[in-house]
């Protein structure tokens, strides 16, 4: 009795397919997190913890522009009124729920 193989361009396309969904699903759920005023943050911290699932579930990253407003140990949303402190041309985030520090290099515009 043989065994039918699975064709390598069939397995490419549902590869592709299952990407274009996490894409998909990725922009919505940025678009839940930079709704600022719309949604709570209960719900945007909850969306943040999801983008980090589907993030490592299918390989892609976290959105460019949401990737500094993300803390990578709690995973929640880094709120507006977090400690920022600019010292020595970087930009210094402090989580308020668990403590880690991130740090940016601050853009010098010529």
């Amino acid at each position: 009795m043989s065994r039918r193989r699975h064709s390598s361009r069939r397995s490419n396309k549902m590869k592709n397919n299952r990407r274009a969904n996490a894409t998909a699903s990725r922009e919505y759920l940025f678009e839940i997190i930079t709704n600022k005023g719309t949604t709570s943050p209960r719900l945007q911290n909850t969306a943040v913890k999801q983008m980090w699932n589907i993030g490592k579930r299918h390989r892609i990253g976290l959105h460019p522009l949401i990737k500094s407003e993300i803390c990578r140990t709690c995973k929640i949303h880094l709120l507006p009124q977090s400690k920022v402190r600019i010292r020595n041309g970087k930009r210094i985030i402090t989580c308020c729920q668990c403590g880690r520090i991130k740090r940016f290099v601050l853009e010098v515009k010529v």
